[in-house]
């Protein structure tokens, strides 16, 4: 039996929104992340609703990015994001 290495989720992960989009960083160990966030929008009628999104899942040292963006709002943007690690 030959042995494998040990596989590490990524570390050293931070996140961060700025006006529509959510952004995560890892900068350690192997494996991928992707970036999640909660998002506010206002329709034109000024109802105002959340949904999620989600980046696309890259490797440590790659940034990964979601955006709020909809056809049907007036307004969004990223309320708050958290780091995925598989």
């Amino acid at each position: 039996m030959t042995p494998t290495a040990a596989h590490a989720y990524p570390s050293s992960c931070s996140t961060h929104t700025t006006g529509v989009y959510g952004i995560s960083e890892c900068w350690q160990g192997d494996g991928q992340h992707r970036v999640g966030v909660h998002c506010i929008g206002v329709w034109p009628n000024g109802r105002v609703v959340d949904y999620y999104r989600y980046g696309s899942w890259v490797g440590v040292g790659r940034q990964s990015v979601a955006s709020c963006s909809r056809w049907d709002v007036f307004s969004e943007y990223a309320h708050n994001a958290w780091v995925e690690l598989r």
